[in-house]
């Protein structure tokens, strides 16, 4: 028969092997999460310089004693392209973040005090 001490060990053996096992499952997708933070930052960056490039542009063209209203046009409509995708990678990145930083559901539900530092 077993005792008490013998039924602690199975149990917490069982639970350290499923702990573990959800762990590595965690990390892995955080891991993902991470690398796609990293690449769409990396994203981000590249419109902003677009952005950039296209204001000075048409602060250059603007400065010309006759501007050049083609060019100035295309630099409106290249703005708002960009614009948009760097409003777009924003909420992405903002989306990811925020799950990245979200205590997984068994810690939530076991844990309820984990709830006051969730935010």
């Amino acid at each position: 028969m077993k005792t008490a001490k013998d039924w602690k060990k199975e149990v917490d053996s069982a639970f350290k092997e499923k702990a573990n096992e959800a762990l590595k499952a965690f990390q892995s997708e955080r891991d993902k999460g991470f690398e796609e933070l990293a690449s769409l930052s990396e994203q981000l960056e590249k419109y902003a310089n677009q952005k950039k490039e296209l204001v000075a542009t048409q602060e250059k063209e603007a400065k010309e004693f006759i501007p050049n209203s083609k060019i100035l046009n295309e630099c409106g409509l290249k703005m708002n392209h960009v614009n948009k995708n760097i409003r777009e990678l924003q909420k992405r990145i903002d989306a990811l973040f925020s799950k990245l930083t979200k205590l997984p559901d068994f810690f939530r539900d076991n844990y309820p005090f984990l709830k006051l530092i969730q935010g």
